[in-house]
């Protein structure tokens, strides 16, 4: 299975995101020790595997924890680390496992499960109107391995009201060509780089407006080799996509206090790449704040996301071999989903363990896919 970066963002984002519109609780606001252990559960099911020719089982287990650091010193300097830890079972997972007895000689593995592990390291120093900051990070699987490293920074005027920030990000990754009938061909190699730029301004004390643009450049081996297309003619082969892809996104997001006890989070984003997928993404998350001691929300979400397929994506027995381009991966495909859920964080705001946070979310796609996500986690301050 290849995911570029792991779930390691995916989940510190999921628990933290009200941080950043809440002063009170914003990690490292302090000088000194942050220590937070996440873990999160995620299932999900569905019958149009990409690995069997878009029809078969999507079932997918995953779970790990994460371990995040940060540590700020006397001179502003913030230093972060995460390592991420995950172990996946899948039932497609044996369909691209191989193993070779002897050279050119593939045994049928029972594998279905993978293991992923992840680290980043960042520092960032912050100024009177400047932050600039770097990352380094590894990550690696059964299949596949990345090394990246990123740079970012911001710098703010109108007296700390408006603030640009930037940020460059490079991937360079390997896999192993693993074909549709389990031989591992070699190693292919893609880069990515990834841009962003965002505006935010704050327009009142209750309310805040950010802008951002985004650009993704991708190029290498772009396809997955494990991934098959059953032609017209009953013959299989391995999917063919281009060798670059460059992507494109915009997202305005909203933020407003209503009232002292209630935020409302809202974000829209349109995204539009070179292989002819565009897309619309609607969120809204309401946060209420609990009349407990210390720091309570509890905020539900909801999100809309509606997508228009690739011209290179088809059903089985849809292409006739004859095409430059080919796959019958359903992520590339025409739907549209709604994801649910809600969470609670509670920061109690004094040293040691200070904080804890709860996220479930539900995800139904029109193709009929669905999954479940838990996630949760625990934060010392020191």
């Amino acid at each position: 299975m290849q995911l570029r970066s792991g779930l390691g963002p995916f989940i510190f984002l999921s628990l933290f995101v009200t941080g950043w519109m809440l002063p009170s609780q914003t990690l490292g606001q302090d000088k000194g020790l942050q220590v937070d252990l996440l873990s999160r559960y995620y299932t999900q099911d569905g019958d149009h595997s990409a690995v069997t020719g878009g029809e078969g089982t999507e079932e997918l287990d995953a779970v790990g924890p994460i371990i995040l650091v940060q540590y700020e010193t006397s001179t502003r300097w913030i230093y972060n680390a995460e390592l991420g830890l995950e172990n996946v079972t899948s039932a497609s997972l044996d369909r691209i496992d191989y193993f070779e007895s002897a050279p050119g000689v593939n045994v049928s593995s029972a594998s279905r499960k993978d293991n992923r592990v992840h680290i980043n390291l960042g520092a960032t120093k912050q100024m009177d109107r400047q932050t600039l900051g770097a990352t380094v990070g590894f990550s690696g699987e059964y299949d596949y391995r990345s090394i990246n490293a990123g740079l970012n920074g911001s710098w703010d005027w109108n007296a700390k009201m408006t603030t640009l920030s930037g940020k460059i990000h490079f991937y360079s990754d390997t896999l192993d060509r693993i074909d549709i009938y389990g031989f591992n061909e070699g190693e292919a190699d893609r880069e990515t780089l990834d841009l962003g730029l965002s505006l935010t301004q704050v327009i009142n004390r209750n309310m805040v407006l950010d802008i951002e643009l985004a650009r993704s450049d991708q190029s290498g081996f772009l396809s997955a080799p494990f991934n098959e297309v059953h032609l017209q003619n009953g013959t299989i082969l391995a999917e063919q996509l281009p060798d670059q892809r460059i992507r494109d996104a915009i997202k305005l997001q909203l933020n407003v206090a209503l009232s002292p006890r209630v935020v409302q989070r809202s974000y829209a984003r349109y995204y539009t790449d070179d292989w002819d997928i565009k897309s619309t993404t609607l969120e809204l998350e309401t946060h209420f704040k609990l009349k407990w001691k210390g720091e309570n929300w509890i905020y539900p979400f909801i999100r809309y996301y509606d997508q228009t397929g690739s011209t290179f994506f088809g059903k089985r027995h849809s292409f006739s071999g004859d095409e430059s381009y080919f796959s019958s991966d359903w992520d590339l495909s025409t739907f549209d989903s709604f994801k649910y859920g809600f969470g609670f964080r509670k920061d109690m705001q004094k040293k040691g363990l200070s904080r804890w946070s709860i996220r479930l979310s539900y995800y139904d796609r029109s193709d009929g896919l669905n999954s479940i996500s838990v996630s949760g986690g625990m934060g010392w301050s020191f």
